[in-house]
């Protein structure tokens, strides 16, 4: 396969802002043959730039792919401590767990609707009744990982407290509590660029020492394109840009297009 061919098989490599039926196929000019070390040439290439928008912060957390199970989908907020352990008692007994699926992330409408007078955040004593220290230490002695919710702005979602100029007694409550996974969720326009109040909390849990993997919900209205690229590696060990996903195969293929 001469350089010219291959020039024209990397032009039709997918960038990043393109659709996902667009990864499926490569397009080969007519009348090529590919030997094997052309193949090798396009594999490199296309692991290269795979490579090159996948990098995210270097925070010594997400040092592999994070993979577990989120409260969302399946309860909402419909969930207390006794629900989330035969959860977490399922991802054991089923191998889940042993096969790499070892966070177990609580979404949206953990804590109480009010901090405590010390502007704490605390878990619902409802659903927690054992307190979070308690849940948390029954978590990791499944050999499981807790992750916890919050949103960059003043409230998250379901109207409960953001973390929004709470950052950093927020971070250092989450390494008290042995958290390894905290979700930023983007509800509500923050009193500052996005990109400032995500940088906080990214530097709160840093200065913790901790290693909590950092995801982050991108702004819908920010999408990337090939003139507009979004700081997340900067910001975030993972990211989504998208809307909510639902359990079925349409709405993940509309969210990865």
């Amino acid at each position: 396969m001469g350089e010219g061919a291959l020039s024209a098989v990397l032009e039709t490599v997918p960038k990043p802002w393109m659709p996902f039926s667009s990864l499926l196929t490569l397009q080969f000019p007519p009348n090529t043959t590919m030997k094997a070390s052309g193949l090798a040439a396009v594999a490199v290439c296309v692991t290269a730039l795979c490579v090159a928008v996948t990098v995210g912060l270097d925070n010594g957390a997400a040092k592999t792919p994070p993979m577990g199970w989120s409260t969302w989908n399946t309860l909402r907020g419909h969930f207390n401590e006794s629900t989330l352990q035969r959860q977490a008692l399922v991802m054991v007994t089923s191998g889940m767990a042993d096969a790499g699926y070892k966070y177990f992330n609580i979404d949206d409408t953990w804590p109480e609707k009010h901090r405590d007078a010390e502007g704490n955040i605390v878990a619902s004593k409802t659903k927690f009744p054992s307190g979070m220290p308690a849940f948390s230490q029954w978590i990791r002695s499944h050999g499981l990982k807790l992750g916890l919710y919050t949103a960059h702005g003043k409230q998250t979602c379901q109207r409960y407290p953001g973390s929004l100029g709470y950052e950093t007694q927020d971070a250092e409550m989450y390494s008290r509590w042995q958290v390894d996974f905290l979700k930023n969720d983007w509800c509500s326009k923050p009193d500052c660029p996005d990109e400032k109040a995500f940088a906080d909390m990214r530097d709160a849990l840093n200065k913790t020492g901790r290693h909590i993997v950092y995801s982050i919900h991108w702004n819908y209205g920010k999408k990337p394109s090939p003139n507009h690229q979004i700081p997340q590696s900067a910001l975030s060990n993972m990211w989504r840009i998208g809307n909510d996903i639902h359990p079925d195969w349409g709405s993940i293929l509309r969210l990865i297009d």
